[in-house]
C-alpha cells in the first residue's frame, strides 16, 4: 500500500466561478443613505400671493440597504436678494422603504406676507456619523410671492382682467390687502352656463384680506355710469340662480382657499363687504338667463352666514325667453 496516487481533474471549466465570458456584478451600498430629489411645493417656478396658505412638500429616497424611518427634515425658505432665512419647518418622514421614494409633507402651512423672490432649501437632518453621504441631502427651488389686489382694476376685453370669472379667480387666488374696485367697461357680459346646476357666479366662502376697510366694489366706468343699463351683466345658471353669497365648504370655484384647506372651517366663511353699485344713474343691470323651471329663482342669493353685502342702484331683470317665476 504506501504508493503514491496522482489524482487528475478531468472537468477544469468548473473550477472557478465566473467562467470564461460571465460577469458577476455587485454593488456595495450603506447601510443609511438618504437623499433629497425634489421640492414638489414650491417647485421651481411656482407662484403664489402673499398671505395665501399652502402646504410644501418634497420627495426623498432612500439608497442605502435598510427600511428607514422618521426620516427628520426641514424646510427653510430664503427671501431674495440677501439669501435671508423668513420661515423654517421642521418634520420627519415616516418610513422610506429600500431603494423606494417618498413624499416628505410638512404638517403646519406656510404663509409668506411679502412679495418677491424667495428660495426653498429642502434638507435631511441625518449627521455624517449616520448617513456618510452628505452631498445629496440637499435640494433648493426658487419661487415668487405675488402682492395681494389693491386698488382699480378695469374688466374687460383688453382689459386688466378679460372677464369678471378671471377677476373672481384673482380674488380667491390672491385676495385683497386694500380696498379693490372692479370697473366695468364693456357694455356686455356674460358669465356661468346653462348646463351646470351651479350659480353662474359663486361668491361664497372666504376671500383673504377683505373686511369693513379693505371692501370690493363693481362698479360702470366712468364712461358708462352716466348711462341706465350701460353695463349689463347675464347670469346663466341651470339653477336658476345668478349672484351667490354665503358660508360653503364646498364652493363651486377651486381657487377659493377653502377647497386647499377643508379642514379650517373658517375658510368656509362668508367674507361679506361686497357691493354691487349702479350709481345714481343705475347704469348696472343683473340679468338671469336659465332654463330652470321650478318655481324659485334669484338673480341674487343671500345664503346662511351672509353678511355685509350690498345691491345698489341695479336694474334687475328676466333674460328674455327665460322662464317667468311667481315665486
Amino acid at each position: 500500500n504506501g504508493q503514491e496516487v496522482t489524482v487528475q481533474d478531468q472537468q477544469l471549466g468548473n473550477d472557478c466561478i465566473p467562467q470564461g465570458g460571465q460577469q458577476h456584478h455587485f454593488e456595495i451600498a450603506y447601510e443609511v443613505e438618504a437623499a433629497a430629489v425634489a421640492i414638489t411645493k414650491p417647485g421651481n417656478g411656482f407662484s403664489i400671493c402673499t398671505n395665501k396658505p399652502f402646504v410644501p412638500t418634497g420627495v426623498l429616497k432612500n439608497n442605502g440597504i435598510t427600511d428607514l424611518s422618521d426620516v427628520p427634515v426641514q424646510l427653510i425658505i430664503y427671501k431674495l436678494p440677501g439669501r435671508t432665512a423668513v420661515k423654517t419647518l421642521n418634520g420627519t418622514v415616516p418610513d422610506i422603504s429600500f431603494n423606494q421614494q417618498a413624499e416628505a409633507r410638512f404638517n403646519e402651512s406656510l404663509v409668506l406676507s411679502e412679495a418677491g423672490q424667495y428660495e426653498a432649501e429642502l434638507r435631511i437632518l441625518y449627521p455624517v456619523s449616520t448617513d456618510p453621504i452628505q452631498g445629496n441631502n440637499v435640494v433648493s427651488t426658487f419661487f415668487s410671492v405675488n402682492p395681494s389686489l389693491s386698488g382699480e382694476y378695469t374688466v374687460g376685453v383688453g382689459r386688466d382682467f378679460p372677464t369678471i370669472e378671471n377677476a373672481v379667480d384673482a380674488l380667491y387666488d390672491c385676495g385683497v390687502s386694500g380696498p379693490v374696485t372692479f370697473l366695468l367697461t364693456d357694455p356686455e357680459y356674460s358669465v356661468g352656463n346653462l348646463t351646470s346646476n351651479i350659480p353662474a357666479l359663486d361668491l361664497t366662502s372666504s376671500i383673504l384680506g377683505v373686511n369693513a376697510v379693505n371692501t370690493i366694489t363693481w362698479r360702470p366706468t366712468a364712461a358708462r355710469l352716466g348711462s341706465r343699463g350701460g353695463v349689463t351683466i347675464t347670469l346663466k345658471s341651470g339653477a336658476g340662480i345668478g349672484i351667490k353669497f354665503g358660508q360653503n365648504l364646498f364652493p363651486t370655484n377651486t381657487h377659493a382657499v377653502i377647497t386647499e384647506f377643508p379642514m379650517v372651517r373658517a375658510y368656509a366663511n362668508a367674507s361679506g363687504y361686497m357691493t354691487f353699485d349702479g350709481g345714481q344713474y343705475k347704469a348696472l343691470r343683473l340679468r338671469l338667463q336659465t332654463n330652470a323651471t321650478h318655481g324659485h329663482r334669484a338673480v341674487v342669493y343671500i345664503g346662511r352666514g351672509a353678511s355685509n353685502y350690498a345691491i345698489k342702484n341695479c336694474l334687475i331683470d328676466n333674460a328674455p325667453g327665460s322662464p317667468v317665476s311667481y315665486a
